[in-house]
């Protein structure tokens, strides 16, 4: 009974999604959880603050030019 408490809110406030795209698995159907509509101003969307996943330079140090450790 006590977990039912805990998790009433949880379902208040969020939905399963459809389907979901994971990193490294791939989009796996009904296994994802989005906050739902009459929350949607209290979540933080990509849409909401332009947020985008654009690829950035990358500094890697080539094994060569790190000192040997004695």
């Amino acid at each position: 009974m006590a977990i039912r408490s805990v998790l009433r809110p949880l379902r208040d406030v969020y939905e399963r999604r459809k389907q979901f795209e994971w990193r490294g698995l791939g989009q796996i159907d009904a296994s994802g959880l989005k906050i739902r509509a009459k929350y949607a101003a209290f979540g933080c969307r990509r849409e909401k603050f332009q947020i985008g996943y654009a690829a950035g330079p990358r500094h890697v140090v080539e094994p060569e030019a790190v000192p040997a450790v004695r």
